[in-house]
């Protein structure tokens, strides 16, 4: 707790109070519109399409909305986070009528992303202190991600992905916490957490096959009888059922058709081995080179495994996932941004098996 209000300190007072970019536009007018109209639908016009020019591609503008169901404008990005900035939006609205100050309410939204990586980091803190490791380890671990990794420029962003981070990495501390306890009730908040990250953005089902992976190997050291582990399936599946249903809703809502997400340019045309050397390793977007850290995290990886061979699976299976879903993906440079946006939800993962090295280095200090 320390550690995140620290960190939420620090993001603030350096933070620059507006939201750029047209996806982060996009979702916050999707919470104005929640909290000034009780609405869903957009002002037509209100953003207009980005031109570009791709290679061996026919699209020539990529647009933040589209028309939708009697002709009304949609944003095209998932609900999650346009709902979780509401108490932020409203906190500045009662601001704006206490000062007639017209900002509040985008300068409150805007400071989600950095509640959301402070909050991250002190769970990645509270993820590794519960895998065993001492204080120390964690602290650096943390402040590792928050501060030497893109997390931060993020920070002053409203895109998406710093929530859907925070909730991969709830669904791990929570699924961990279920498999040294066998309480069902942490089964049920990292289905919450796996739901919320699916409304936010739909790609996170990515994450799906890990989480189901450690569940297995999880059953497979207890031994639960069929019925429990069917109870425990039902348990994990019924919140993330919640979340996947209300983003179909809210697609249905906008286009009627609950499979139509909004991405009509969108496809997986693009050379995998192109975009797994982008994603990973090239100077212009590798994960290597925008967040150093993760070396060590890949160094630490094997110590890592012979000591918590599920844990470093689920970290290992996540990160393929996201790579698999995103190599391919035409945009996989996720446009003007800083660094691998898309695949930025398992930065923790890649980091986490750096904690025996950590440790270690602790100690000999």
């Amino acid at each position: 707790l320390q550690l995140t209000v620290l960190l939420a300190a620090l993001f603030v007072v350096l933070g620059n109070g507006r939201i750029g970019g047209g996806d982060g536009e996009a979702m916050y007018q999707v919470t104005q519109a929640m909290a000034e109209r009780g609405q869903l639908n957009l002002p037509p016009g209100a953003l207009p399409a980005v031109e570009i020019i791709l290679v061996d591609s026919t699209d020539t503008s990529i647009p933040y909305t589209i028309t939708g169901r009697g002709g009304l404008t949609y944003a095209k990005y998932g609900l999650g986070q346009s709902v979780v900035a509401l108490p932020l939006y409203l906190g500045g609205a009662m601001w704006r009528t206490l000062t007639g100050n017209p900002h509040g309410p985008r300068s409150a939204a805007s400071l989600l992303n950095a509640l959301l990586v402070a909050g991250t980091a002190g769970l990645l803190l509270k993820l590794v202190r519960q895998l065993g490791y001492p204080p120390s380890a964690g602290q650096m671990l943390a402040l590792a991600y928050a501060l030497c990794t893109p997390a931060w420029v993020y920070t002053h962003t409203f895109f998406s992905e710093p929530l859907v981070t925070l909730c991969l990495v709830a669904a791990t501390f929570f699924a961990i916490r279920f498999s040294q306890s066998s309480q069902e009730r942490w089964l049920s908040f990292a289905g919450a957490a796996l739901g919320l990250a699916a409304l936010t953005r739909i790609d996170a089902v990515a994450a799906l096959p890990a989480f189901g992976l450690y569940l297995s190997l999880t059953w497979w050291q207890h031994r639960p009888s069929l019925a429990a582990a069917a109870r425990q399936s039902a348990v994990a599946g019924a919140p993330f059922a919640a979340g996947l249903g209300l983003a179909l809703l809210y697609n249905c809502h906008r286009f009627g058709n609950p499979l139509q997400f909004g991405y009509d340019t969108s496809n997986w045309q693009s050379n995998f081995l192109a975009g797994l050397h982008g994603l990973t390793v090239s100077p212009g977007k590798g994960l290597l080179w925008y967040a150093p850290p993760v070396i060590l995290g890949l160094l630490g990886l094997p110590a890592f495994a012979r000591r918590f061979s599920r844990e470093a699976l689920l970290c290992l299976a996540l990160t393929v996932g996201y790579l698999a879903l995103h190599a391919p993906y035409t945009y996989w440079e996720g446009g003007w941004c800083w660094g691998p946006r898309l695949i930025l939800p398992v930065l923790p993962f890649v980091l986490l098996p750096a904690a025996p090295i950590l440790a270690q280095g602790r100690r000999r200090v």
